[in-house]
């Protein structure tokens, strides 16, 4: 095998392991609980629908937490106060499931 060929395979092969890395991270609660408060960026994904569907994923004091995407994914928090869900339960401990627009009053 050339040097040429094993280089090539070596930086395949760590690009890949580096973005698993990244997209395991994404799904970690630590990921999640570090969520910028940005109820204008939650109501925008769930009105357009850009990067896919927001799931609300748990609520841990007076925050609720939302990832949107599935491979690589953009975090939101925003105050359970302010948004209308069904059903909360703590972060990480429930089944997450999708908000609508419904669920997420227009921002002011």
């Amino acid at each position: 095998m050339n040097r040429r060929l094993k280089l090539w395979i070596v930086s395949v092969i760590s690009i890949l392991t580096i973005m698993v890395a990244v997209s395991l991270y994404q799904h970690s609660l630590m990921y999640v609980r570090n969520a910028p408060e940005d109820r204008h960026g939650l109501w925008m994904a769930t009105l357009k629908g850009i990067g896919g569907t927001p799931r609300y994923v748990g609520s841990h004091d007076d925050y609720s937490y939302f990832l949107l995407g599935e491979i690589f994914c953009s975090r939101y928090k925003a105050p359970t106060e302010k948004i209308r869900l069904p059903k909360t339960f703590p972060l990480g401990k429930g089944e997450p499931y999708t908000v609508n627009i419904e669920m997420v009053p227009k921002y002011h």
